[in-house]
């Protein structure tokens, strides 16, 4: 989890407990439908 710019210190412990839950298996508090890779449109298609 990066990309936090000059706010790093404040949003990591939370990325970081996401990532945790979801190593872990858990479920995580938010919906990371928004960021998943099929928001990229063309997933799986040879070039």
């Amino acid at each position: 989890a990066t990309k936090h710019g000059p706010s790093g210190l404040q949003l990591g412990p939370f990325s970081g407990a996401g990532v945790a839950d979801l190593v872990m298996g858990r479920g995580v508090a938010v919906d990371l439908e928004a960021f998943g890779v099929g928001r990229f449109g063309g997933v799986g298609e040879s070039p």
